[in-house]
């Protein structure tokens, strides 16, 4: 009986030691299993952690670059293009009506037209000048737009942003600083002839032209200069009947391209050569008011694509600094800034 349970005893030794091998392994795997598992989350958090780090890094080091940018453009917009804006609104005695009254009395007096023009020479320049700054700029705002959204619309945006600047200041000077500039010389020419030949009405006039080639030549030369002038179209089309504003312009674009015009378009284009003429000898300073007029509306749509530009530039930075990983869409960001309740391009100045 004894030696029987000797053995059992030794059997039961027997197959427990596989058992208990058993269970030492998988509890090794499960300890391992569980240190790979930390030190993978461990490995994965410090990569995250070096990567928010360097995103937030980049991120100051981008905001960083267009403030700079937004600083200069800024400074540049306030001091030189408002301020020239501005400028030629006081010179020519901007008024909100529409029968010109302040303004030609203000432009009435020769030196005040000559300084009435340099103004608006210098407003123009201005806005050239911001332009071109934001050429050097864009350098460093166009990868900061790029980094925060891959190929986004934003810096198509921008570009647009940019032709339409560039669009408001050819405007301004190839249409009313170049059109002013061509009737102070019909003006001047038309002095010089008053003077030279004693005319002192209207009648004179016209009869010293029928009686005069090269009074005539050289009046046409300067008067046709004008009417001729596809740039111009958007004043010399007061000087012709609505029904008839878009023949007026066919006439000009086949003058442009040397095709041969119609009778009716002869007879219209002589008619407002007439009109000009004699326009400008009656009161060239009524025609330098809705001229000036015109320029200062040029110059507000330039300056609205200016502090368009700026906007655009606040609201980027403004997402750049944003905290946390709560981030409002940058478009709307854009939006919110152009709006009422922050830089409000459309009806604010500054």
């Amino acid at each position: 009986m004894k030696n029987m349970v000797e053995i059992m005893s030794n059997l039961l030794d027997y197959f427990s030691v596989p058992v208990q091998l058993g269970f030492d392994i998988a509890t090794s795997l499960t300890i391992i299993g569980s240190l790979m598992f930390f030190l993978y989350t461990m490995r994965k958090n410090i990569q995250n952690e070096k990567s928010e780090r360097f995103d937030k890094q980049a991120r100051a080091v981008a905001a960083e670059q267009l403030k700079n940018s937004n600083g200069a453009l800024s400074e540049l917009y306030i001091n030189e293009v408002i301020l020239h804006s501005e400028k030629l609104k006081r010179k020519i005695n901007l008024s909100r009506e529409s029968n010109f009254e302040r303004e030609i009395r203000a432009l009435s007096d020769p030196k005040k037209l000559d300084s009435a023009l340099v103004t608006l020479n210098d407003a123009q320049n201005a806005v050239g000048d911001f332009y071109e700054k934001l050429h050097i700029e864009k350098f460093n705002i166009i990868p900061v737009i790029d980094s925060i959204e891959d190929n986004s619309d934003l810096v198509e945006q921008f570009n647009e942003q940019l032709d339409a600047i560039a669009d408001s200041y050819n405007k301004q000077s190839g249409f009313t600083v170049a059109l002013i500039k061509e009737l102070k010389a019909l003006k001047d020419v038309m002095d010089k002839i008053s003077e030279e030949h004693s005319v002192l009405s209207k009648d004179d006039l016209i009869k010293l032209i029928s009686n005069d080639e090269q009074v005539y030549s050289e009046l046409r030369k300067h008067t046709m200069s004008i009417v001729l002038d596809l740039d111009y179209y958007e004043w010399t089309k007061s000087f012709v009947d609505n029904e008839e504003k878009e023949l007026f312009k066919e006439a000009l674009m086949f003058l442009d391209n040397d095709k041969e015009l119609s009778e009716e378009m002869s007879d219209l284009i002589s008619q407002t050569f007439q009109q000009l003429l004699f326009g400008t000898y009656d009161s060239a300073v009524k025609y330098y008011a809705q001229i000036f007029i015109i320029a200062t509306k040029n110059q507000s749509e330039a300056n609205r694509a200016c502090k368009s530009v700026l906007a655009t530039l606040s609201a980027i930075l403004k997402y750049l600094l944003q905290k946390g990983n709560k981030t409002s869409n940058l478009h709307e960001i854009v939006q919110q800034y152009k709006g009422e309740g922050y830089f409000d391009i459309e009806t604010k100045i500054r």
